[in-house]
């Protein structure tokens, strides 16, 4: 593996999008150009190939230098034939104003240097018939990379996929959906969706339970295709934290006649959910009654014209805990 040259910058520095295929495949067709014109195929593109320059060119920016061995892309080259040589030239210019200027520039480098040596055409003269370009930009700088290889055979192309993406509110008792493209369409993939690196059944969509608060969530994804190698799992980015549900609390209502000696009742107990322990306080004028902590209150000469309410607060794992009591707006009978 040898990379190339780090040379002079030009002018007038401008940011973009850390990777750009529109500037990868510019330089590729300003590299194919050339070669045509000396009689040499075009240079055929395989998705292998560009999944792995493009991870050559990431780690490049990354590392800030076309000096060295940057790293080793995740992407391995193309299986199914024995390459008879490997070239891998790196360069990194500080951006111009225009793409397009950026584009012309890096094109004529690619064009003129191989191994790190200058000879004129070197590159596009050669008998490799597979490349790609990656083209990444990190700050005030452009870092473009080449791959050329030869194959015996054209070697079986990757599957490519984009990594998948979850949407779907993060809280519990709410349901997120997974979303995944390949090119070209997979004829199936397999899903595995994860809390906190830990595996939790789940199609297309699951259903965040209690067990998931305070946890991240991440989907990932193996597509197959006949035809076709396939590639490595690809895993979304984690949600943030599964944040507690909301219990869907009911008003309390209280049965009874409010007269002392007379027992007054709770009797809403479902809130929407299965599960929910309930505790109880009974007030009087708004204040808490001592020991009157019972889903059910025998009414005292003490509650003469006062009202009595109830508060019930429920609790459930999982979910916030939440109180409601009545408004009662009749008082005991004196």
């Amino acid at each position: 593996m040898v990379t190339g040259l780090t040379l002079s910058p030009l002018q007038a520095p401008a940011a973009r999008a850390a990777t750009n295929a529109t500037g990868s495949a510019s330089i590729l067709k300003a590299v194919n150009a050339e070669r045509a014109s000396t009689t040499l195929t075009k240079l055929a593109v395989n998705g292998y190939i560009s999944n792995y320059i493009q991870e050559y060119t990431a780690l490049v920016a990354k590392k800030g230098s076309t000096v060295g061995n940057p790293g080793t892309p995740k992407t391995a080259l193309p299986a199914g034939a024995v390459a008879d040589s490997t070239v891998l030239v790196a360069f990194s210019v500080r951006s111009s104003s225009t793409q397009a200027a950026t584009v012309k520039k890096l094109a004529s480098y690619f064009t003129s240097y191989q191994d790190g040596t200058p000879p004129t055409q070197a590159v596009v003269r050669t008998l490799l018939n597979f490349g790609s370009i990656g083209y990444v930009t990190k700050g005030d700088y452009t870092y473009a990379a080449m791959v050329l290889l030869q194959y015996n055979a054209y070697p079986t192309d990757l599957l490519v996929a984009v990594a998948p993406k979850i949407t779907g509110t993060v809280k519990v008792a709410r349901t997120l959906k997974m979303s995944v493209a390949f090119k070209p369409a997979a004829d199936s993939y397999s899903i595995q969706w994860k809390a906190n690196g830990v595996n939790i059944d789940g199609g297309t969509t699951i259903v965040l339970r209690p067990e998931h608060k305070g946890k991240k969530i991440t989907v990932t994804v193996i597509g197959t295709k006949g035809g076709y190698t396939t590639p490595p799992a690809i895993t979304s980015a984690a949600t943030k934290p599964v944040t507690p549900g909301t219990l869907k609390a009911v008003a309390p209502e209280v049965s009874g006649d409010r007269r002392a000696g007379s027992t007054l009742s709770n009797f809403n107990r479902y809130w929407g959910v299965g599960g929910v322990t309930f505790s109880y306080q009974w007030l009087r004028n708004g204040k808490s009654i001592s020991s009157a902590t019972k889903d059910h209150y025998t009414l005292t000469s003490k509650d003469k014209g006062k009202k009595i309410d109830i508060k019930v607060t429920g609790r459930l794992a999982g979910y916030t805990t939440r109180s409601v009591k009545t408004a009662t707006k009749h008082k005991v009978a004196r």
